[in-house]
Order: C-alpha cells, then structure tokens, then sequence
C-alpha cells in the first residue's frame, strides 16, 4: 500500500513517512502541490493525504484540480485549521474526511486502512474485535475511537488500557488503584501515577464528548465511573 503526503512542513511529512514505512507502509512526501500531478503516475499512491495550507497556496483548491485528472485517488485533508467552515469546503471540494492537526502516524495508517482499502473494493482490513460504545467504535488492538461521521482518534497505549476497563464495568464505580494496577501492576497510588491517571481521564472524556450521551463521572478521592445515558 502506497501513501503520499503533500505539506509544506518538511520535517513533520519526513517524519510521518519514516515511521510509516516502519510500520510497513510505503511513503513518501511533496511539500510543493505542483508536483503532484507527475508524481501520480510514477508511484501510484494508493491515497493522498494533503494539508489545507501549502505555503500560500489553498489545498482546497488543489483537492479541485486533483479531481480533474485523478477522480478517483481517495483524498484527505490534514489541518490545524479547525473552523468547521474551512472543513466543509474541504470536503464539498472532493475530500474524504478531514483529520485534525496534531496527528500521528498511527492515526494516518488507520484511514489509510479505511479509505484506500474500500477505493481498491475490498472490506476494510480490522484488526482484533471492535466493542461498541453507544456511537462510538472502540478498536482496542487499533487504539482506535471511530466515530459515527467516520472520523477516528488515537489513543495512547495507557488511554485504551483505562477505556477498556472502564467499560468492563459499565456503570460501575471503578477505584483509581483498580485502574492503576491494570496500567503499572501497582495499586501504589503514589502522586505521579495519581496525576498521570486524572490527565487520562480528563482527555478521554475530551474524545468521547463528541457522544453526549457518554459521561465519565468522578467519584471524589475514590475512582471513575463510566456510563451510557440513553
């Protein structure tokens, strides 16, 4: 599977290029969207992720002009730009979805599974059981939270371990040393691990905000308690 990135941030593309391929992803990178139209038909990418700014020049516009001579090429925005205007337009322009600045290359395999998988007609490739979280997807062996606008978020190796517990015991008020065993293997609630712990929860209830109906509820000094108000 072949990916092309196209932004004018030089070291941040190389750098999502090096640690895709070390994931086994074939990669490479345009910081100038001129070039884009040649280097189609030498390498084929199998997907084009481009940013929004490209030094001066609107990747909107250049999402238009791509779709006059590579229609079908599965196109996807990268952005810090966060105005839900810029991202509309992004997507009426031909785009597929719009991924958020700071990103990981994680995150980028992941669309890349999803997208230019089902542009070459197979069903998109999963990787170990998905669990359901009202609207929200959990992908546990992905680090993956997938979203019902089929947008995605990656979680860090401690955000999941916490999530998945949580969740096997839904309702249920889960103590901080619970969660600080399946993280450490301690329940040693030193103020380290008590901190690091709150910032987890307090980023995993950023992610799931997007279902209201997804609360994580903090029982003072005791733990956390996951819940799905229908």
């Amino acid at each position: 599977m072949k990916i092309l990135i196209v932004d004018d941030d030089v070291v941040l593309a190389k750098t999502l290029c090096k640690q895709l391929e070390e994931m086994g992803w074939q990669a490479a990178m345009l910081s100038r969207p001129h070039e884009i139209k040649a280097t189609l038909p030498a390498m084929r990418p199998n997907i084009l992720f481009m940013d929004i700014d490209l030094a001066g020049e609107s990747g909107i516009e250049w999402c238009r002009r791509v779709r006059t001579f590579a229609p079908e090429l599965p196109l996807i925005f990268i952005s810090s730009q966060l105005s839900p205007e810029i991202k509309v337009q992004a997507l009426e322009a031909g785009g597929m979805a719009y991924v958020d600045k700071p990103l990981t290359a994680h995150l980028l395999a992941a669309y890349a599974r999803r997208y230019a998988t089902e542009w070459e007609g197979k069903a998109p490739t999963e990787s170990g059981h998905a669990m359901r979280l009202h609207q929200i997807e959990v992908r546990p062996e992905e680090r993956l939270l997938c979203f019902a606008d089929g947008s995605m978020r990656d979680l860090s190796p401690m955000q999941i371990t916490v999530l998945q517990h949580l969740m096997a015991h839904m309702g249920e008020m889960v103590p901080k040393e619970d969660l600080s065993y399946e993280v450490w293997r301690s329940r040693d609630m030193i103020r380290s691990r008590e901190q690091s712990l709150h910032n987890t929860i307090h980023r995993l209830r950023v992610m799931l905000s997007a279902d209201p109906a997804i609360s994580i509820s903090n029982v003072r000094g005791m733990g956390y308690i996951l819940e799905v108000n229908r």
